[in-house]
């Protein structure tokens, strides 16, 4: 019993002395802040910025160690530490409290969370909370949740410092992303990397491969930095000084292909071109697996004829997926939830008995149908242009991160995206156009540049037809038209909600754009389920138009424009012109006037066609006025030198979309 009990005292004194050790050991790193640190009210470099990071150090092993964590346990799995100092400005700063943990890859534990507040005064308020999960993303079917830890007593004038470690699996490489510009100004950052070096480890990067090889990276830095690297040691190092944050432009690039980075990775390939077509070859052997299929085929028979043209075997296959859930859309189903229901995802044939798969394992199917359909099908990666541009050198296959498919049709081939449910047949979603890819050809792999898409692809037409009172009352409805990439926008946002949510989102979008005192009630929307359709929404109109000045009536001749800003301000860029897409939109408006309502003067019929096509025509007719507006936007990408020409375009139509038509009112009207 003594052994016992001194054996328990013994273990309860070990615990204690790892705790307080652990306090100690990263207490004692606690920078002291200055006398200008504590008083600082701004910084020179960003005026009226919310907050600015003092220091900024990051830490990856990825070699696992025998340290101790900020638990006080022994470790021997790598990890990933990071440690800030952030004085904040302003009231709007206060928002960096909550501090989000996150970092690449799902296979973390979070080891530990200790921070402090600091007030201008010098009072430190010690961090004592936890880690918890905090919702980002709601709709009606979707959540979407992230952990975060709050920072205690927060005010203007505060300095936060804190820190994190998160574990995992010292067999597994994770090579780090040093995004080293942010959303705010960086004074002093350091970055380091402790790199595998031994063998048999499991790369996250690249699948579920067992990899072997040397570490790289490709990397954007300013002209005075530079990363240092120990080969011996296989240890990186970059320090970095007085970071300005990121643009914060409209109509950027999306930001993670934006501002300076180091992106690691591992390889043992010796060239961009080994290692693409080595890794494409390796991915082609896993399409080809995942659709070899038997089950597939007996639906394929079922499905078509074999009276059937190539392309109408085509259209019905790809109806026939269409119908299909797909998760990326609806719900993501776990591992863990298809294996209580003794669900497994191995081929196509998996796909097609379950009726649901996500975006991926729905395209490889299409490509397995149409194969058993004895047509060329070819898979293809694309880098997804809403989230990221490709970068040859940085040698990562998930920069590919969607799936489309390419099938051969009367010897032609042809693109298809059938896991972006609703997406029409022989149509990319547009952050699938225009775009780097990897694609295989019946031998190989290759890169390519998927198809451009033309302003055609995105349509939007709106009519309106209404009638003004003499008391300046107005009535009426409101057709819109989509096709192409509006329409699709819509019908993927019904999914991720529900038609009740989109009509409340679209009906809020659309009356921002209406001149004040117009009221748009949601109607209904025709098409929403139908991707072979043309998106209808009717609105019903009413409140008032115009503004009175005496004997006159002033209204806005545009209506859908009334409330529309300049597309480009400010007199310099700093970044690329992206507006997504190229698209086309046509308006009509016809309003029936009064009796004795003249019209006094209307703007000129007005054309731009310098950086694309607009027109505008006025008419009135049998007391009706009508007006017809168009615009066509050519092109989604424009080049900064660009930027003064595509700027006066949108100004001349901002300044042609404010003009105004003048009605007179009759003596008769008048004297009521």
């Amino acid at each position: 019993m003594v052994s016992i009990r001194r054996t328990l005292l013994l273990l309860v004194a070990l615990v204690a002395f790892s705790e307080l050790l652990s306090q100690k050991l990263f207490a004692a790193d606690w920078q002291q802040p200055t006398k200008e640190e504590l008083s600082m009210t701004s910084i020179l470099e960003v005026p009226g910025a919310n907050a600015v990071y003092l220091y900024r150090d990051e830490t990856s092993d990825d070699r696992g160690s025998a340290s101790l964590g900020l638990d006080g346990e022994s470790n021997q799995d790598s990890s990933y530490t990071l440690y800030v100092r952030m004085k904040i400005l302003t009231e709007a700063g206060k928002k960096y409290a909550d501090v989000p943990i996150e970092y690449p890859g799902r296979y973390f534990s979070v080891a530990g969370v200790e921070g402090r507040t600091i007030h201008s005064d010098g009072t430190i308020i010690p961090f004592t909370g936890k880690p918890f999960q905090k919702e980002v993303y709601k709709t009606n079917k979707f959540s979407e949740k992230e952990t975060f830890f709050t920072m205690p007593d927060v005010q203007v004038g505060s300095i936060l410092e804190y820190r994190f470690v998160l574990r995992y699996d010292a067999r597994m490489l994770i090579a780090p992303e040093w995004r080293v510009q942010s959303d705010l100004f960086i004074r002093n950052a350091r970055y380091y990397f402790r790199a595998y070096n031994g063998e048999n480890a499991i790369t996250v990067q690249n699948g579920y491969m067992v990899h072997l090889g040397d570490v790289a990276y490709t990397s954007v830095l300013p002209k005075a930095a530079a990363v240092k690297m120990s080969q011996v040691q296989k240890t990186f190092e970059l320090l970095v000084h007085d970071v300005p944050p990121l643009p914060t432009e409209d109509y950027m690039l999306p930001v993670h292909s934006m501002g300076y980075r180091v992106l690691f990775y591992y390889t043992d390939k010796h060239s961009p071109e080994q290692f693409w077509s080595d890794e494409g070859s390796a991915w082609s052997k896993d399409v080809n697996h995942f659709a070899s299929s038997s089950k597939v085929k007996d639906a394929v028979a079922q499905i078509v004829s074999s009276r059937d043209s190539d392309q109408q075997k085509l259209i019905k296959i790809y109806d026939a997926v269409m119908k299909l859930e797909n998760t990326s859309f609806t719900r993501e189903v776990t591992q863990q939830e298809n294996k209580q229901a003794g669900l497994k995802t191995k081929t196509a044939d998996d796909i097609w008995e379950q009726k649901r798969g996500n975006e991926r394992e729905i395209t490889l199917l299409f490509i397995a149908m149409a194969r058993a359909a004895g047509m060329k099908g070819y898979a293809v990666r694309v880098a997804s242009r809403d989230e990221t541009l490709f970068d040859k050198n940085y040698l990562n296959i998930e920069q590919l991160n969607d799936y489309v498919a390419i099938v051969e049709v009367n010897g032609k081939e042809q693109f298809f995206d059938p896991g972006e449910r609703y997406c029409e047949f022989g149509k990319l979603h547009w952050k699938h156009t225009s775009t780097d890819a990897l694609r295989q050809t019946y031998e190989s792999t290759v890169l390519i540049k998927t198809p451009d898409a033309a302003y055609k692809e995105a349509q939007t037409v709106r009519s309106a037809q209404l009638q003004l009172g003499p008391d300046g009352s107005l009535h009426g409805t409101i057709t819109i038209k989509m096709s192409g990439v509006p329409a699709l926008e819509w019908r993927q946002k019904a999914l991720q909600s529900d038609e009740d949510e989109t009509k409340k989102a679209f009906e809020k979008e659309f009356r921002a754009t209406l001149p004040l005192g117009v009221e748009a009630n949601f109607n209904r929307f025709v098409g929403l389920e139908d991707w072979k359709s043309v998106l209808t929404v009717q609105l019903d109109v009413s409140g008032s138009l115009g503004m009175a000045a005496g004997k006159r009536v002033i209204l806005p001749s545009s209506f859908f424009q009334a409330n529309s800003r300049p597309l480009l301000v400010g007199d310099k860029r700093e970044t690329m012109i992206y507006l997504k897409y190229a698209s086309a939109e046509q308006d009509s408006v016809t309003i029936a006037l009064p009796k004795n309502f003249e019209v006094e003067s209307l703007p000129q019929d007005f054309q731009v066609t310098t950086e694309g096509v607009y027109t505008t025509k006025y008419a009135v007719k049998d007391n009706t006025y009508t007006f017809v507006r168009l615009l066509v936007t050519p092109n989604f990408l424009y080049p900064m030198s660009d930027f003064s020409l595509l700027r006066d375009f949108y100004q001349k139509i901002s300044t042609q979309d404010q003009q105004q038509a003048i009605l007179k009112i009759g003596a008769t009207i008048a004297q009521q």
